[in-house]
């Protein structure tokens, strides 16, 4: 993330590799940004050797999409008078929050694209989907008024690690189980500390990676505006 903070002080991270960047106050239109996130590809690539995808757009749901389309090193980038033609042309599946059931639940009423989806109102939608169906609505326009928020309130604790040699080993593996597991419970501590005891009462889940390789750094950049904030300190 040292990277990216150097860069803007808007930085959403979603997880270890991906984040949204908020880059508004240092370019004048999306071209500039988008010669930043080259600028920053390359940065990543020589300080890391990984690739990095990048999607420059005017909106969180839209760069998300853009980031997306050239993976693994590509740079996207989606106009206002682009978004039209993209989200008309975009399946059902990759639009935010549709799974395989709600995809099911859309087809079985003729919807396959976001053509498609345009033709439903948020009424409708709301009646399908609950709340998500008036997001649904407003993406499918092309609107999207989330800020990058740097700093956000944490859902969860996690520790992961990447190995270059996928492990076969069952007491390797839980090895480095147990010590992902103290690493977590370290965090989490720390956090609940942190935030006068507000997390105690939440559940801790421990996922274990022992089959990944990860070679890439998904980075999502945005032009559009945004509220001041500090990513939590306790992010590594």
């Amino acid at each position: 993330m040292a990277i990216f903070q150097a860069h803007t002080a808007f930085v959403e991270p979603l997880s270890l590799d991906e984040a949204y960047l908020d880059v508004t106050a240092g370019v004048h239109d999306l071209e500039e940004a988008a010669q930043l996130a080259r600028e920053i590809k390359q940065q990543i690539r020589s300080t890391t050797e990984l690739t990095a995808s990048a999607g420059v757009s005017y909106c969180k749901f839209l760069a998300k999409l853009a980031s997306d389309a050239h993976k693994p090193d590509g740079l996207t980038i989606i106009s206002p008078e682009q978004a039209t033609a993209f989200l008309d042309a975009l399946s059902i599946e990759k639009f935010f929050g549709v799974g395989k059931v709600t995809a099911a639940k859309l087809r079985e009423l003729g919807i396959e694209h976001g053509a498609d989806l345009k033709r439903l109102g948020e009424e409708r939608l709301r009646a399908l989907l609950g709340k998500h169906g008036s997001q649904l609505y407003r993406f499918v326009r092309g609107e999207d008024d989330r800020p990058v928020e740097p700093r956000r309130e944490r859902k969860s604790v996690g520790k992961e690690v990447t190995f270059e040699r996928d492990l076969v080993d069952r007491d390797r593996m839980e090895g480095v189980l147990e010590h992902l597991a103290g690493q977590v419970e370290h965090l989490y501590w720390l956090l609940r500390s942190s935030v006068q005891k507000r997390a105690s009462k939440r559940a801790l889940a421990v996922p274990v990676l022992c089959n990944l390789l990860t070679r890439q750094v998904v980075i999502w950049f945005l032009y559009a505006c945004s509220l001041p904030g500090f990513w939590n300190r306790y992010t590594k």
